[in-house]
This record gives C-alpha cells, structure tokens and sequence, in this order.
C-alpha cells in the first residue's frame, strides 16, 4: 500500500518528492502549467500544486494518527466491545476515504465522488471525537476502569480519578 501511495504522490509532480520550489521553474510556463495540461484539463497554477501536494501531505498524517489510534484501542481495550467497534469502523472509514480520493484524482474530480470523499472524511472525524468522548467520560467516572492495561496484570485495574 505504501509504495502504491508513493508512487501516486510522485507520479502526480513529475517523479520529485515536491513540487518546483526555483525562481526559474515558477516563472516558466512549462514547468507551472505541464501538470494539467497533459491531461486536458484547465491551466494549473503553483499555488494550486501546493495546496494538493499539502492536502495529501496531511491526509498522509491523518491515516498514520488513525491506523495508530485503532491499533492501541485493538490491542489495549480488545475486551470493551464498543470500543473496539469504532476501532474497526475508523479503519473501514479510513480506507473508503483514501480509496475516495484516489477516484477523485484519477476520474479528475467528479462532484459525486468528490462529495463522498468530503462525507465520509467527516463521518471520520465524528467518529474519532465519539471515541474521545466516551474515553473522556469513562475517565471522569469516580471510579473508572483503568482503560490502559499494564502488560503484566491480566485483569483490568480500578483507579479513583481523584487519586
């Protein structure tokens, strides 16, 4: 997957890592406008390079904070249910929306997918803010589970949050 998704950044700037950053290059037609020219699409600016490059810059962070934040709920709180619920449904969102935004770029943005791609990085982000409420709420309990288990104790502890 990494190298499909390394291959997809690099293919959509030419082979670099980033786009031309060189007076030169910012002032050559060629250089700012080959991008969507190539394929027929309307002229590109640099500016408009940059934010696509930054937008899947951070989509690249986003997966790494969910497939993290999924991969210790699943191996930290396998036993509560509803936890892990949401785990798997942030992974199945997660990869709905990185499928989304490869069809977008490839079918060159058509508003039906592109929405999706909107809706269901939104359907994520509520998704996420759900686990953190129902964490923040567990922990505010007089008495909560201590949700982190230590690996050597193989029941759950019981804290006071006031302790």
């Amino acid at each position: 997957i990494l190298k499909v998704l390394h291959a997809g950044i690099l293919n959509q700037i030419n082979g670099h890592l980033l786009p031309p950053t060189s007076i030169d290059s910012t002032f050559r037609q060629d250089a700012i406008h080959r991008y969507g020219t190539d394929l027929g699409l309307n002229r590109v600016t640099l500016f408009q390079i940059w934010i696509h490059f930054a937008h899947r810059f951070g989509a690249a962070i986003v997966s790494v904070s969910v497939i993290t934040l999924a991969v210790t709920i699943l191996s930290r709180l396998r036993r509560h249910r509803s936890f892990a619920r949401l785990a798997w449904a942030i992974l199945a969102l997660l990869i709905v929306q990185v499928t989304l935004g490869i069809l977008t770029v490839l079918l060159r943005k058509p508003a039906d997918i592109a929405s999706l791609h909107v809706a269901v990085g939104s359907l994520l982000l509520v998704t996420t803010w759900i686990i953190a409420l129902r964490a923040m709420r567990i922990l505010r309990t007089p008495l909560a589970v201590n949700l982190i288990q230590d690996p050597g104790v193989q029941h759950l502890q019981y804290a006071s949050t006031n302790a």
